[in-house]
C-alpha cells in the first residue's frame, strides 16, 4: 500500500516546520537514506531522509510553506507493486484534510487564517491557497520569491536577489541558485566578508590539538568538580557607587605605585561576610568536613593556556590596601610561569571576576575541588533602582552569582552569608 509521508518532527521541541525544499521531484525514484527535502526546524535547517524506497508519487505540500503542523500529510510515495489505484486512495486520504496554512501569507508578506480543505491538491485555485507556490504573483506584489535558506546565504553574502534567476519549483530561487551566483564571475568576493557558503577552505575543516599539561589538568579537575560536588546557586547584587567612590578618591591621592583593585574590596567583604557566617568557611574534602580558622581565598586569573587560582592567605587580617599589593604581586609571578608555595595554601572559597567584560551582567562558576563556594562577580553597570521612599535613582550595580557545595553548605546559610557580603557595601 502507497505511503503517506507527514511532516517529521526532527527536533524534540519541534511543533511545526518550514517545507524550504523537496530535493526530489514527482516520478523521481527513491530510495533509503536518499535526501528528499530540507526541512527548517525550530533549531536548523536540516536535509530529511527517506526510509523506504518507492517513487514520489504526489507532493502534497510544496516548497516553501511555512509553519507544517507536524504529522501532516506531505507527499504520497509508491511502493514498489502498488497499483494506481493504490496510490489514488492514499493521494485522496491525504489530500482530504491537509490543514496547512496559506502560504499566500509569505509571498504578499500579509497574516491569514489556516485553511482546511477537500481535495485542494487537484484543484489549481484552492492549491494556491493551500500550500502550493504561487510565483506567479511575484508582479502583483512585488515579492522576490526565494526559500529561506537561499536567503539566508544570500543576505550573508550581501547578494541581491533580485540579479537572480530561480531555477526552483515556479521560478522560486533555491539555495543552489545563490550558490552559483556566488562563485561565478558575476559576483566580487573581495567586497564581501568569506563565508563557508562562498567559498571553499583551504585544508582540513577542523585540527585536533594535543592539549598541554595544564589544559588536561583544568579537565580533570573540573570533570571531577561537576561529577561529584552537588551544586547548588544564588544570586545577589549590591549598589556599589559607595566603593568606587572611595576607591577613585583613595587612588588619586596613592604615592605608591599599586592601585586599589576592586577584587581587594571584594575580597575583604567577601572575608568579614565570612567572620560573621562562619560555617560557610568550610570545604569538603574525601569524607570530612573542613573547618578553617583563618579566610583563605583564591583568585581565578586567566592565562592563554588556561586558568589558575593562586591563593590569598589570613585575608581577615590585611588591609585592602595590603591585599591590592598581594594580589599585583600573585598576578605578576603567576603569568611570568612561575609559582610559589605560599599561594597554593588550602582555601574555602574562590572569586571569579569577569567585570571587566561589559557584557556579562551575571554568570555561575564550578566550585573547584576542595573548596566549599566560589562566587562569581559580573560587570558593574548603571541601573536603575528603587531608593528607600520609593523614588527611582539610578546606581552602579553589580551582580554576584554564587554556586556552593551542598555537601558542607546549606542554602541558608549561603543566603546569611551573600546578606552579609552584601552590608559591607554600605
Amino acid at each position: 500500500m502507497s505511503i503517506i509521508l507527514e511532516m517529521p518532527a526532527l527536533s524534540p521541541s519541534m511543533e511545526s516546520g518550514n517545507l524550504i525544499d523537496w530535493k526530489k521531484k514527482e516520478g523521481d525514484k527513491v530510495s533509503v537514506g536518499d535526501i528528499i527535502a530540507e526541512i527548517e526546524t525550530d533549531k536548523a535547517i536540516m536535509e530529511w531522509e527517506s526510509i523506504y524506497d518507492g517513487t514520489l508519487a504526489k507532493i502534497i505540500v510544496d516548497s516553501g510553506t511555512n509553519d507544517v503542523p507536524v504529522k501532516t500529510a506531505i507527499a504520497v510515495l509508491r511502493e514498489n507493486g502498488d497499483s494506481d489505484s493504490d496510490v489514488d486512495a492514499a493521494i485522496a486520504k491525504a489530500s482530504s484534510g491537509c490543514g496547512v496554512q496559506d502560504v499566500s501569507s509569505e509571498a504578499h508578506g500579509t497574516q491569514t487564517e489556516q485553511t482546511t480543505c477537500n481535495g485542494c491538491v487537484d484543484n489549481k485555485e484552492a492549491g494556491q491557497v493551500c500550500g502550493t507556490s504561487a510565483n506567479t504573483d511575484t508582479e502583483n506584489c512585488g515579492r522576490i520569491f526565494a526559500t529561506p535558506l537561499a536567503r539566508n546565504i544570500a543576505r550573508n553574502n550581501n547578494v541581491d536577489l533580485a540579479c537572480l534567476s530561480g531555477t526552483g519549483i515556479n521560478g522560486r530561487i533555491v539555495k543552489d541558485d545563490v550558490l552559483a551566483y556566488i562563485n561565478s564571475g558575476s559576483y566580487n568576493a573581495t567586497s564581501h566578508e568569506s563565508h563557508v557558503f562562498a567559498k571553499n577552505i583551504a585544508g582540513p575543516v577542523y585540527e585536533d590539538l594535543v592539549p598541554t599539561g595544564m589544559r588536561k589538568a583544568i579537565a580533570a579537575n573540573l570533570c571531577q568538580s561537576k561529577q561529584t560536588i552537588p551544586h547548588f546557586y544564588l544570586a545577589t547584587q549590591a549598589v556599589v557607587d559607595g566603593m568606587l567612590d572611595f576607591r577613585a578618591k583613595a587612588n588619586s591621592m596613592s604615592i605608591t605605585n599599586n592601585k586599589l583593585l576592586i577584587d581587594a574590596f571584594i575580597m575583604k567583604y567577601v572575608a568579614d561576610a565570612m567572620l560573621a557566617v562562619p560555617e560557610v568557611n568550610v570545604s569538603w574534602v574525601g569524607d570530612k568536613l573542613r573547618k578553617f580558622n583563618t579566610v583563605n581565598i583564591a583568585i581565578a586569573i586567566s592565562l592563554d593556556g588556561g586558568l589558575v587560582t593562586p591563593v590569598i592567605s589570613n585575608v581577615q587580617l590585611k588591609s585592602v590596601a595590603e591585599l591590592s599589593d598581594e594580589i599585583h604581586h600573585v598576578v605578576g609571578i603567576v603569568r611570568s610561569g612561575k609559582t610559589s608555595k605560599d599561594h597554593m595554601a588550602p582555601c574555602s572559597i574562590t572569586l571569579s571576576n569577569l567585570g571587566m567584560y561589559q557584557g556579562i551582567d551575571n554568570f555561575y562558576s564550578i566550585v573547584p575541588m576542595n573548596n566549599g563556594s566560589i562566587l562569581s562577580i559580573a560587570a558593574a553597570k548603571k541601573t536603575p533602582v528603587v531608593t528607600d521612599d520609593g523614588g527611582l535613582d539610578i546606581k552602579t550595580v553589580m551582580k554576584f552569582g554564587y554556586a556552593g557545595d551542598h555537601r558542607c553548605i546549606d542554602g541558608a546559610v549561603a543566603a546569611r552569608f551573600l546578606d552579609e557580603f552584601v552590608k559591607r557595601f554600605g
